[in-house]
C-alpha cells in the first residue's frame, strides 16, 4: 500500500522526500521503485559509517533504481577519525557534507522544539543550507 501511495505521489509532486529510520527495513520492503538521491546521515563513528556501507551493498542487491547515493555526517566533533574517514573514502557514496554537533539543535530537542526554530546562523543550520544548496535544489 505503501509503495503505491508513493508512487502516486511522486507523479504529483516535484519532491518526495521519505525519512526512514536507521535501518535498512524500508529499503528491503521495497517500498519505493526509483530514487533521485538516497541520501545516508551518520554519525562520525565506525559503527554508523559501517551501518551507511552495509545499505549501500543492501541497494545495489535489490530492484531499486537510485540514480545517486550521498553521505552525510551529522553530530560531527572537531575532525573524523582515520579510520571513519578510510570507511567514508571505501564507500560507494558521495560524501555531501558535514553537519558539526550543535548545542542549540540539542537544547530545542530537549524542550520538544522543531529545529525550524534554530537560529539560521548556527553552524549547524549553515552546513545543512549548503548540502541544501550544493546537491538538491
Amino acid at each position: 500500500m505503501l509503495r503505491n501511495f508513493l508512487d502516486g505521489l511522486t507523479k504529483s509532486a516535484p519532491f518526495v522526500v521519505m525519512d526512514n529510520q536507521a535501518g535498512m527495513e524500508h529499503l528491503s520492503r521495497l517500498t519505493t521503485n526509483d530514487v533521485d538521491l538516497l541520501l545516508e546521515v551518520a554519525a562520525p563513528t565506525v559503527v554508523n559509517v559501517a551501518a551507511a556501507r552495509r545499505i549501500d551493498e543492501l541497494v545495489e542487491k535489490l530492484p531499486v533504481k537510485v540514480a545517486r547515493k550521498g553521505l552525510v555526517i551529522n553530530r560531527e566533533v572537531g575532525h573524523t577519525s582515520g579510520t571513519v574517514s578510510k570507511l567514508i573514502a571505501e564507500g560507494k557514496f558521495e560524501l555531501l557534507g558535514r553537519i558539526p554537533l550543535s548545542e542549540a539543535v540539542a537544547a530545542l530537542s530537549a524542550d520538544g522544539k522543531p529545529v525550524t526554530e534554530l537560529s539560521l546562523d548556527d553552524p549547524a543550520a549553515r552546513a545543512v543550507a549548503d548540502i541544501v544548496d550544493r546537491y538538491v535544489l
